[in-house]
């Protein structure tokens, strides 16, 4: 077919990174049974099961109820979710509720997954799974499996993870689990797209198309149509991506999934765009922001002004393509001030943390201390004691010095004591001014990485603009944005500030392991710090994906097998140290 050809922003999606945010769907639509867009509607679930809960006794019924809140509150506070999960785990152990610990366990694997732990996510899973195995319970063994893909994607080893869905997906369709049959063909589909094996691709996001309408399990189908309308778009074949997108666009709005529709208008815009029928992809934009707006979603809606942006800049309509940038930066800046805010929060959440062990520390030296008052008031006694006898058989002399010499010693010790308090107190007062710098300094460290990567996009943008006039002055901009963005310069700041606080750190690393590198080391030191994958990234300069794929290479390099947690090791690597020291 014949079309306008399209100077502007390439449409070619990206489908690593869109296959990416499917699984991320998936995962949320597999582990948590829910359309990634419905956390709201949980509110009446969890209500419903609270009251259930107040009513059971502590049985088998119980323990069910304390999971399904569990697994309600994953979308809602992860947190909350991990507490019920646990109050099921304990329940189940205590009455011998095999069943309830297999299914405990796996929704811990997807409380820790929505937490961002892969670690612990995966290592609950595993403990589902021989749990489930053991009792041959098949629909918790499917979703066990699942959840191991669906980690081992994240780190990045697509084979390993198809392995897993594969597995998971015989189990359910053997069973007739079309609910994790549907969920494990479309995670297929991704991961057979991810390793070029298009045919298995479509094949295995067709079946879940088709299990998902079979059964009225929207949030799978719609997924797998989105997906695979973006997998032809790839291919070029546009009329039949447009076809896919028709049927899951118009039932979506009917079940007011606002945000799903938003997005299959965007990829509906972005076709018609390339195919040079500009208003229709005017009014597609145009419609995704209202939905857009009204579900909440500030992303799709930035992305929707984004893609008007470029498609006012190839029509020639720069009024317009002003407005629209204008909104998109907005967005973009609501987006990042919510996501700082959350960043702070964080990194505040952890100084407390580490803040109230430093008080534990400080009273179990005060409890030291006391110890020592009442064993020096004993001495005190018994030597008085003493004294008197001595003075009763006439040695008041010798009592006389020995209470000399009792005093002075006493002296001396309240000094220590006072001196002790003094530099607890002063050290404490010194580690809290450590720790608000260096959180401080990390959080202007990644707004300044994301400050320099953002303005110089749009330099490129602009450059790569036929229509520019300011070439010589956007270069010299660019320039000027590239020598000041000193990395090594930020990286020596920001190591300065994290050993004020961490004393030694990189030095007892290299310790135990040699052959550790500068880019593991500042991996090891965000790690040190609970930083997630994506302000990892953001600090880096480099692709989340990119960040897992260093996290599965350092875990290699240190040597960690696939139960031991990455964080955990790098989080008490001090101990670690002293161990190693010790054997030495």
């Amino acid at each position: 077919m014949n079309h306008t050809k399209d100077t502007g922003i390439s449409l070619r999606p990206n489908l690593r990174i869109i296959s990416g945010i499917v699984l991320k769907q998936i995962a949320i639509i597999g582990l948590l049974g829910l359309s990634p867009f419905a956390a709201q509607g949980q509110r009446g679930e969890i209500d419903s099961l609270r009251q259930l809960l107040e009513t059971e006794a502590n049985d088998s019924a119980k323990v069910d109820i304390l999971n399904d809140l569990g697994y309600a509150y994953s979308l809602v506070n992860s947190d909350t979710g991990l507490l019920y999960v646990e109050m099921a785990l304990t329940l189940a152990n205590e009455i011998g509720y095999q069943r309830g610990q297999a299914m405990a366990h796996n929704k811990k694997g997807v409380v820790y997954y929505t937490m961002a732990e892969d670690d612990l996510s995966l290592e609950s899973q595993l403990t589902s799974l021989d749990i489930s195995r053991k009792i041959a319970d098949s629909t918790t063994m499917a979703k066990a499996y699942h959840g191991i893909g669906i980690i081992y994607d994240v780190r990045g080893d697509t084979e390993e993870s198809l392995l897993y869905f594969k597995l998971a997906n015989n189990i359910a369709r053997r069973f007739n689990l079309d609910r994790v049959s549907a969920t494990t063909s479309l995670s297929l589909g991704v991961g057979n797209w991810n390793l070029g094996n298009s045919d298995s691709a479509i094949y295995y996001t067709d079946q879940a198309i088709i299990v998902g309408k079979k059964i009225g399990f929207d949030a799978a189908w719609i997924a797998a149509s989105k997906f695979l309308a973006k997998i032809l778009v790839a291919d070029e074949k546009y009329e039949e991506a447009l076809l896919y997108l028709r049927e899951p666009l118009a039932r979506s709005m009917e079940i007011e999934l606002n945000q799903q529709s938003a997005d299959i208008l965007l990829t509906q815009g972005q076709i018609y765009r390339f195919l040079g029928l500009y208003q229709r992809s005017r009014e597609a934009f145009e419609q995704s922001i209202s939905l857009a707006h009204l579900s909440g979603s500030l992303a799709e809606e930035q992305d929707a002004y984004d893609k008007l942006y470029a498609l006012d800049t190839l029509q020639g309509r720069y009024d317009l393509a002003l407005a629209h940038y204008v909104k998109a930066a907005a967005l973009n800046d609501s987006i990042y001030n919510t996501e700082n805010a959350r960043q702070i929060n964080e990194l505040t959440a952890s100084y407390e943390a580490d803040k109230r062990e430093r008080e534990i520390t400080l009273q179990q030296n005060q409890i030291d201390l006391l110890e020592k008052e009442k064993e020096i008031k004993r001495v005190w006694r018994n030597t008085l004691i003493g004294g008197i006898i001595m003075v009763l058989i006439g040695g008041s002399g010798l009592f006389i010095a020995q209470r000399q010499k009792i005093i002075e010693r006493k002296k001396v010790v309240e000094a220590e004591l006072e001196n002790s308090n003094l530099k607890a107190k002063q050290l404490q007062t010194e580690l809290d001014l450590k720790n608000k710098e260096l959180t401080s300094y990390t959080i202007n460290f990644i707004r300044k990485r994301e400050l320099f990567e953002n303005l110089q996009n749009q330099l490129t943008a602009l450059r790569n603009d036929p229509s520019s006039e300011f070439d010589q002055e956007i270069h010299s901009i660019s320039r000027l944005i590239l020598e000041n963005n000193n990395i090594d310069k930020d990286w020596e700041d920001f190591k300065m500030y994290f050993e004020n606080v961490h004393k030694d750190f990189f030095t007892r690393l290299k310790q135990l392991h040699p052959t550790i590198g500068t880019a593991e080391l500042r991996l090891c030191s965000l790690i040190k710090l609970n930083m997630n994958v994506k302000e990892t990234a953001a600090i880096l300069g480099i692709s989340p994906d990119s960040v897992k794929t260093a996290r599965y290479r350092l875990r290699k390099k240190l040597g960690l097998d696939g139960e031991s947690s990455l964080s955990d090791y790098i989080i008490n690597i001090d101990s670690s140290i002293q161990a190693y020291v010790g054997s030495s």
